[in-house]
């Protein structure tokens, strides 16, 4: 009888403890971007952004964002946001403005529903493999306005060799921006030239500065 009782007690222990991790809340997925302002343009670029950087963390696919379904999916990545907050940091010297990141919570079981949805969508497809893929970093300058950023922004996304944009740092009139291209940085630049809402500065590094006209 005694035996019995411990052996029920275990067992109960069990179901509570099995019951109790299956009830847990799933992890929020958590990103910071930099932000030029607090508008509501400025918070549609942050929140896409932030989904970018959410999805490759939850996938660890580098080349998740560059399908046409998960481009068009993160124009309402909106719907998965859980929380956001502004958060102001102090400026790097007494003549830089203070720099403003937007803090996003995705719902992390959506995101993650989101992932194997994309993973089995890309396996029933057969695309031409191109070998030729690199990442590269881009200042834009002249950046004046959230107009400007978002024009610059949308005509880097929209080029056909560009896979995925990332937003690293925004201040002082330039953004610092991460692409992933599928072509060679040297073709990258030169295409990049071609179009004149671009000029090329006098620096070495890829750095270019935004005209704003309409494309050529």
């Amino acid at each position: 009888m005694h035996r019995s009782l411990i052996v029920w007690i275990m067992l109960m222990a069990l179901g509570c403890s099995v019951g109790y991790a299956d009830s847990l809340p799933v992890a929020p997925a958590q990103v910071s971007v930099p932000v030029m302002d607090r508008s509501a343009a400025a918070l549609q670029q942050g929140v896409q952004a932030a989904f970018a950087q959410a999805m490759l963390q939850i996938s660890g696919d580098a080349m998740i964002m560059s399908s046409p379904a998960m481009q068009d999916t993160s124009k309402n990545a909106m719907r998965w946001v859980q929380r956001y907050e502004y958060v102001e940091q102090p400026a790097a010297t007494p003549q830089a403005l203070p720099s403003l990141r937007l803090q996003v919570i995705f719902d992390q079981h959506a995101l993650a529903s989101l992932v194997q949805t994309n993973k089995i969508n890309t396996a029933n497809k057969t695309e031409p493999v191109n070998k030729t893929s690199a990442e590269v970093q881009l200042i834009v300058t002249n950046i004046d306005s959230m107009s400007d950023y978002v024009l610059a922004t949308k005509a880097l996304r929209d080029r056909h060799d560009v896979k995925n944009v990332a937003i690293n740092t925004v201040g002082n009139n330039q953004v610092n921006y991460e692409i992933n291209i599928d072509t060679s940085v040297d073709q990258f630049k030169q295409d990049l030239l071609s179009d004149n809402r671009f000029r090329t500065t006098d620096s070495d590094e890829l750095r270019l500065a935004w005209a704003g006209q309409t494309p050529s």
